[in-house]
């Protein structure tokens, strides 16, 4: 069964949501929710980034807006985090959504949700589908909640 991943739901589908309020650390900088951390990213300064990084939901997506014209709005966008510069395709962007969901799972509650779901499949109907238009597209949020969940299950059944 395909489940929503919306912040309209509840628990266990709501708190997987980008805009769910999920505190997390990620190379010391403190994030309070997952569209925080994505929004931070167009900003080169290390003090925006952190200043967004605190934000949640709407209020971070209303601060990432304003960094959205047509020339950044590309599949190829340059990204920043922590004073170094990246393409929004490269490895080293995928590698840092990779890290930052495996940081997200070191909260208890969101831990808890991922593994609440069990074997659902998910959907993100509030989500963009194309990389020019967004920095986490829908199948990179499912895939990575999908690798997470897969890990952390291996994890329980070593006893970890």
């Amino acid at each position: 069964m395909n489940e929503d991943i919306s912040d309209e739901r509840g628990f266990p589908f709501g708190m997987l949501d980008p805009s769910a309020p999920v505190r997390f650390e990620i190379d010391g900088m403190e994030c309070a929710s997952l569209d925080g951390f994505v929004q931070s990213l167009k900003f080169e300064r290390i003090k925006d980034q952190k200043n967004i990084t605190k934000r949640v939901g709407n209020d971070a997506k209303k601060r990432g807006k304003d960094k959205d014209t047509a020339a950044n709005q590309k599949a190829d966008r340059i990204l920043w985090w922590q004073g170094e510069s990246f393409k929004r395709n490269s490895k080293k962007h995928k590698n840092l959504l990779a890290r930052v969901f495996r940081e997200m799972a070191r909260n208890p509650r969101y831990q808890e949700a991922l593994m609440a779901t069990q074997d659902s499949d998910f959907t993100h109907s509030k989500g963009k589908s194309f990389q020019k238009d967004t920095l986490l597209t829908r199948k990179e949020l499912i895939d990575n909640l999908k690798e997470l969940r897969a890990e952390l299950k291996a994890g329980f059944k070593q006893g970890f």
